[in-house]
């Protein structure tokens, strides 16, 4: 939940990162202490180990979105490039 409100709120927290840019937004100690906070006051006992998810995902998590990213990208060209040579 803190996660997801965050973002929607990276234009004051992480001015310099794009909606998408979730290395850049971990980066941001304005970015990270809002997601403590949030945690803190809405996630009661569970407040710890949404802050270990979020140090893991701020770790690994971006890292798979990148990857992940990237698979969507080729399997659009590939793809497009099929569609290309069904045409000609």
């Amino acid at each position: 939940m803190c996660f997801g409100v965050k973002v929607t709120e990276h234009a004051n927290l992480a001015p310099s990162c794009g909606a998408s840019d979730v290395d850049c937004m971990c980066s941001k100690t304005k970015f990270h202490s809002a997601f403590d906070n949030c945690a803190r006051d809405h996630c009661g006992a569970q407040s710890s180990a949404g802050l270990a998810a979020f140090d893991t995902f701020c770790k690994t998590g971006a890292k798979m979105m990148r990857r992940a990213a990237k698979r969507d990208v080729e399997s659009r060209r590939r793809v497009r490039s099929t569609l290309l040579s069904r045409e000609l």
